[in-house]
């Protein structure tokens, strides 16, 4: 019993993450452009045709890139689950384990979501505002966790963004101390790694979100910042 976790894009020009259960690869959000997912991909040892499944959590184009989306589907036989619009909530994956939608606060419909290998559990979190209440126990005993630190509040508040905007960031994405808050919260003994996920560029560094992060579930738990830009390291729960 595995999964593989690599972060291949994070941040307001793209989401995508490619994970491995048991064997079964899977993506979690598809806002690249194709070439682009492949070129990721590639650095994965992986091509689209091996994705079995795509879980996408909003309709949001940094997560759904509708071409590229329709490639995978099309081309490549990929299963596609919009997870918010399913009355199915509960998705069993080919070599054991399952991935789960539990409920999320944006400004679109949005899910978060559960992955398990059938023993261990991890958590993507992100483009949420609060976590709601409902959800809060699916995210105890977690091995572990893509947690949105979007933004540190002082710095979006003395940023150049119009009010408006934001209001509805604050709105609709967690901040730095509000994950270092659900971290105090959920972390336990048997927590392996947290990613800090969905970084703004303006408002936020990797700085900051690692000390968030490292403050709140303290030493002997791996801390990764997910970028834009590049692919992360794999991170292996068994």
């Amino acid at each position: 019993m595995t999964i593989k976790l690599q972060t291949l894009a994070s941040g307001s020009s793209g989401n995508s993450i490619l994970i491995e259960v048991n064997g079964t690869k899977i993506l979690l959000d598809a806002g690249l452009n194709y070439k682009e997912l492949t070129k990721r991909l590639a650095m994965c040892n992986t091509i689209p045709g091996q994705i079995h499944t795509l879980f996408t959590t909003h309709r949001h184009s940094d997560h759904l890139n509708d071409r590229c989306v329709s490639l995978l589907t099309t081309n490549h036989r990929c299963e596609w689950y919009h997870c918010e619009f399913s009355d199915q909530n509960f998705f069993p994956l080919p070599e054991g384990g399952w991935v789960k939608s539990i409920p999320a606060d944006h400004d679109v419909e949005c899910v978060s979501l559960l992955i398990s290998d059938g023993t261990n559990k991890i958590a993507l979190i992100t483009d949420t505002g609060t976590i709601p209440c409902e959800s809060l126990p699916f995210l105890t005993g977690l091995s572990g966790l893509v947690l949105e630190c979007n933004h540190e509040l002082e710095l979006l508040i003395n940023g150049k963004d119009p009010d408006s905007l934001k209001l509805r960031i604050n709105e609709t994405h967690l901040s730095n101390t509000q994950a270092h808050d659900l971290l105090q919260i959920i972390k336990w003994e048997g927590l392996q790694f947290v990613i800090g996920h969905h970084m703004s560029t303006r408002n936020n560094s990797s700085r900051l979100v690692e000390h968030s992060i490292k403050s709140a579930v303290g030493s002997g738990v791996e801390v990764v910042v997910a970028e834009q830009d590049s692919v992360s390291k794999m991170l292996v729960v068994f």
